[in-house]
């Protein structure tokens, strides 16, 4: 007699063997049936278990994959949002007169700053340029500062401090707005007369003088925006 293949199922096979059927129930272990002097042993087929369970497991991996695609894309999306918005909150910071503890060092910039030329916004030279026109009151681009006090001092460079940004590492230190990498970042698209120097600041910005910056800054954002 053959050896009789029984594919798992949910269901009990039967055999007829002779008069009395005889009932298999698939499982994973072979089945054996006397028969006269030779015993059959019937193994049932577990081939169609397999083939489903790859079936599955390939089915379960695409929705894995989609899944991971999605989320990237969404990830993606996300930073690219959060990195416009970032930059656009760090250029409207710059331009932002301060709040806090530091609107007693702005009063201290406005006060011996902006009485001999315009005050500009702490953003368009790095915190390293600031630190040295601090440090050297008594040589400011060919002028003395008097009674810029250390207390005096300390009040505006935390203002100072807060409102700009570091250089890069071996970054050179500019002197001049001209010469500074963030007062170009703020005037994005923007085509700058040469020499630019802070009374060019006024030739657009007509309340500069007031120290607010914001109001054509604003404007020029949302042209550029609006591209």
């Amino acid at each position: 007699m053959r050896p009789v293949t029984i594919k798992q199922g949910l269901r009990p096979v039967t055999i007829k063997q002779g008069l009395r059927p005889v009932t298999i129930t698939p499982d994973l272990l072979p089945v054996t049936i006397k028969q006269g002097l030779h015993p059959v042993t019937i193994t049932p087929d577990l081939r169609p278990v397999m083939f489903k369970s790859k079936k599955m497991l390939k089915k379960r991996w695409r929705t894995v994959i989609i899944a991971f695609i999605v989320g990237c894309s969404l990830i993606l999306g996300w930073g690219a949002s959060y990195g416009l918005q970032g930059s656009i909150e760090a250029q409207t910071k710059a331009v932002d007169k301060a709040t806090g503890n530091f609107k007693i060092g702005e009063d201290f910039y406005l006060q011996y700053c902006a009485t001999c030329h315009i005050p500009i916004p702490p953003g368009v030279l790095p915190q390293q340029t600031w630190q040295r026109i601090l440090e050297n009151p008594g040589n400011h681009y060919g002028v003395r500062i008097e009674g810029l006090t250390g207390f005096t001092q300390r009040l505006m460079w935390q203002y100072l401090q807060n409102y700009s940004r570091q250089l890069l590492k071996n970054e050179t230190e500019p002197k001049y707005i001209a010469q500074s990498r963030y007062f170009f970042a703020l005037h994005p698209n923007v085509t700058l007369p040469t020499p630019t120097t802070l009374n060019t600041c006024i030739e657009c910005h007509h309340q500069a003088q007031d120290f607010n910056y914001r109001i054509d800054f604003e404007q020029s954002l949302n042209e550029i925006l609006s591209k």
